[in-house]
């Protein structure tokens, strides 16, 4: 039995509101987004996980991302590396320069893990050297004809499930964040063709969830809660073994957006914690 890991949607950046400077100049929620970085690499660590993969969007900015934030990120990503585990990682639209998508973001994270930089079939090695993943990468795209002949392709015979990964929209699929809006390019779950792969994970919408009429194909989910959009989600990421194919979804810790009313606060003590919170006062005022 191997167990293999899947994250996505990070959206480092040094955002503002509600942000604080830590005493290391950092600021507060770029370091939540490096904290769930490190909390998925001492889960890989300590359940001895085969492989990892990453679904898109590590960072929030297409054109200009602070110092701080690359460094950070690109520091924590290296600790797989460090601990032997491979990552295979793909482009998403906020990776992007542009939607053609040849420049990124994490083009200098090839030089400790894989990158999937076009549509086309990818084979990852396991930290067991005698496992071999078969992974349909589809980085972003608007294009659904180059999606739609992407999965038609034939992929090599490994002795692992094959897997698609990719980071793009689906239709019926709920967006679940301010950050993702659907599109005319979307694809439907036939353009697909799920019955092809033993599973399926993507990346894009921010909540976690499987795809109508697929239910071996899964949103990953962000794995913290980015804005007011997302409150009421849980966030995470998810665990695969790919004997049984079981799928199981692990919460990480992060601040979490929280509206509440004045009158019920005390009836909710997760408001007293390192979150945001919205106090709603709907009485009627004479």
């Amino acid at each position: 039995m191997s167990k293999v890991v899947f994250f996505s949607d990070l959206h480092a950046h040094e955002f503002r509101p509600y942000a604080t400077i830590l005493p290391n100049g950092m600021n507060s929620r770029l370091a939540d987004a490096v904290h769930c970085v490190n909390q998925i690499h001492q889960y890989a660590v300590s359940q001895d996980v085969d492989a990892v993969f990453f679904g898109g969007d590590m960072f929030h900015i297409r054109k200009s991302i602070a110092v701080q934030a690359f460094n950070a990120v690109f520091e924590a990503m290296s600790q797989f590396s460090l601990s032997k585990i491979p990552v295979l990682m793909l482009h998403g639209n906020h990776d992007q320069v542009d939607k053609e998508g040849s420049i990124h973001s994490i083009h200098a994270f090839r030089t400790f893990l894989q990158i999937a930089d076009k549509p086309g079939w990818v084979q990852l090695q396991g930290k067991d050297s005698s496992n071999e993943y078969a992974v349909l990468a589809i980085p972003y795209t608007e294009n659904l004809e180059q999606l739609r002949d992407a999965v038609q392709t034939k992929g090599p015979r490994t002795n692992q499930p094959s897997f698609l990964l990719g980071h793009f929209g689906v239709q019926g699929a709920r967006v679940g964040a301010d950050f993702v809006y659907r599109n005319p390019h979307d694809a439907a779950v036939d353009d697909l063709d799920c019955d092809r792969f033993d599973l399926g994970f993507l990346g894009h919408y921010h909540q976690h969830q499987q795809l109508p009429g697929a239910d071996h194909f899964h949103y990953i989910g962000a794995p913290l809660q980015h804005n007011w959009g997302d409150r009421a989600q849980k966030r995470g990421f998810l665990s695969v073994d790919t004997e049984t194919r079981h799928v199981r979804f692990i919460h990480l810790e992060s601040p979490r957006f929280i509206q509440c009313n004045i009158e019920d606060v005390d009836s909710h003590p997760e408001c007293w914690d390192d979150s945001y919170i919205r106090l709603v006062d709907d009485r009627q005022w004479s």
